[in-house]
């Protein structure tokens, strides 16, 4: 029904029924020039599939909180005599600063981590905003947290194995790695982890 040239609001509920998820789809009509958008969908998914999706969270959230405390902290290298050293600060009596003076492969590993705790934070957020929405504009959440998951991993990787392998090839024998190489080490499978369970719940939605 029209009156005076505008259509009518409304709206419509469309309930559909996808393996063991009951999916719940209300379109909105706007008028025109509304700001409105014209369609929002909600959807009850199976408790299987929500704990996929709690457990991606976890995954993601612990590891980007391990990569955190990894950078941020200076045991990645322990001496015999109780010094340590990270990326940042070697450390005996006093902390020494490198800066911009640190070598090649510590810039290389800085940068790959910071590029995996940008798209370590992506996922875990993509994950988050998965509960309430299922895209972010034209992009599915889902899609989103897979791809920077897997991204971050890669960086991961990359990140750790720089390190290790120059550092194993200039290694002093009364020195060893500390728990924060091993905390960065750790990030690496669970961001991997969180991506594949971010994947399952995708695939599983449109089954």
């Amino acid at each position: 029904e029209h009156r005076k040239g505008l259509p009518l609001l409304g709206h419509c509920c469309v309930h559909t029924r996808v393996g063991c998820s009951t999916y719940t789809r209300t379109s909105v009509v706007s008028p025109p020039g509304s700001s409105s958008l014209g369609c929002t969908a909600t959807f009850r998914s199976s408790p299987a599939m929500e704990a996929l999706r709690i457990a991606a969270c976890l995954c993601s959230f612990v590891s980007l909180l391990l990569l955190i405390i990894a950078l941020a902290s200076d045991h990645w290298i322990t001496g015999s005599d109780g010094s340590y050293a990270g990326l940042w600060n070697a450390c005996r009596i006093i902390c020494i600063n490198y800066g911009m003076d640190a070598q090649d492969y510590i810039h290389a590993t800085r940068f790959f981590l910071f590029i995996e705790m940008f798209a370590g934070a992506v996922s875990f957020f993509g994950l988050c905003a998965s509960f309430s929405r299922t895209h972010l504009g034209s992009m599915s959440t889902k899609g989103i947290a897979v791809t920077a998951s897997l991204v971050a991993g890669a960086c991961s990787l990359i990140a750790m194995a720089t390190f290790t392998g120059v550092y194993n090839e200039r290694n002093i024998l009364e020195n060893s790695f500390g728990w924060s190489f091993g905390l960065g080490w750790v990030s690496f499978p669970l961001f991997l982890i969180a991506g594949g369970l971010a994947y399952m719940t995708a695939s599983t939605s449109t089954s």
